[in-house]
């Protein structure tokens, strides 16, 4: 029986701490003042233009952020410097590589997660573990968005095989018959037998 991984990547595969200092690192790089109040806006218009599945939400949340409060900043440049911040703060689960390494041997694994793809693919990039991955099904690079939109279907159709497992730090997919479910120490393991 041929089987699939597919990996969620934060929180699963990998890790940051959520704190305020991307953004205001990249102010300071930009010699921007920023109040308080500053912070939770950029996070919040950031996160709607996620929740839209916008192809690149950081670029087009700092550019409303930087209209409302009139900086004088490249709205581009400075999303830039704030991706380039929080791809570097990024940490690997320990044993990962040995891990994903030894899974290989024995199914097809890829990629299935929310975000910006350059975020996403700069990630793996910066942890070395792009070649390990046959797909990456992006929902910034894709029409579908998980846990909705057929996003799961389109994984499949990625790559076929008798079995799919997701593993991710989230509940499954919402279009995604789950057979097992099993608590791992970072992630949850969904498996699906799937039916043709």
């Amino acid at each position: 029986m041929d089987a699939t991984t597919y990996f969620d990547v934060d929180g699963t595969l990998l890790h940051r701490d959520e704190r305020d200092d991307d953004i205001t690192g990249a102010a300071a790089a930009f010699d921007l003042a920023i109040d308080e109040a500053a912070i939770p806006l950029y996070k919040a218009l950031v996160d709607q233009y996620f929740r839209r599945n916008a192809s690149d939400p950081y670029c087009q949340g700092i550019e409303r952020w930087v209209e409302r409060y009139g900086f004088d900043v490249d709205p581009e440049a400075f999303a830039e410097e704030l991706k380039r911040t929080q791809i570097e703060d990024t940490r690997a689960h320990d044993g990962l590589r040995d891990a994903l390494d030894r899974l290989a041997d024995r199914a097809t694994l890829g990629v299935l997660t929310n975000g910006a793809g350059d975020m996403q693919r700069g990630k793996f990039d910066r942890h070395d573990l792009s070649h390990l991955f046959e797909t990456a099904l992006i929902s910034g690079e894709a029409d579908p968005m998980k846990p909705r939109d057929g996003f799961s279907e389109a994984a499949r159709e990625r790559l076929s095989a008798d079995r799919h497992v997701y593993v991710g730090d989230r509940s499954p997919l919402a279009d995604l018959a789950v057979e097992s479910v099993r608590q791992l120490p970072a992630a949850t393991l969904f498996e699906s037998a799937d039916s043709d």
